[in-house]
């Protein structure tokens, strides 16, 4: 949904004059000379472990469009500029054993939009 979007926002001139996107548990957009074409402002969400958000795979060449705006595995948000990998790696690791002491598997349960929608609303 996020590539048909920000396709549409950048390339449809019959499109209404958009001033900004917001794409929640969305997969990567594409190869890295069409995400570099795309000249729109655009927020990407990210509930800690979703697996969506994580294909098609890097190693495909694909990447992510948009400032990242993550939720960490306890709710909270961080949207600074840049997230380090590391910290996101313990924050995954986390996520996933609560996830499994719930009886959860985190990458799945991650991407219901019930839960964006909760830890938005406590943000």
């Amino acid at each position: 949904m996020a590539t048909i979007m920000a396709s549409r926002c950048a390339l449809n001139y019959d499109f209404p004059e958009v001033e900004c996107l917001f794409t929640y548990g969305s997969p990567r957009v594409g190869w890295p000379n069409y995400v570099k074409s795309l000249k729109i402002c655009h927020y990407r969400w990210q509930n800690n472990n979703d697996i969506v958000t994580r294909v098609p795979l890097r190693l495909m060449n694909y990447r992510h469009d948009g400032t990242l705006i993550y939720i960490r595995h306890d709710g909270s948000i961080d949207d600074s500029a840049k997230v380090q990998l590391w910290n996101r790696f313990k924050d995954r690791m986390k996520g996933m054993w609560g996830g499994l002491k719930q009886g959860k598997v985190d990458n799945f349960s991650d991407h219901a939009m019930t839960e964006y929608i909760k830890h938005i609303e406590n943000w």
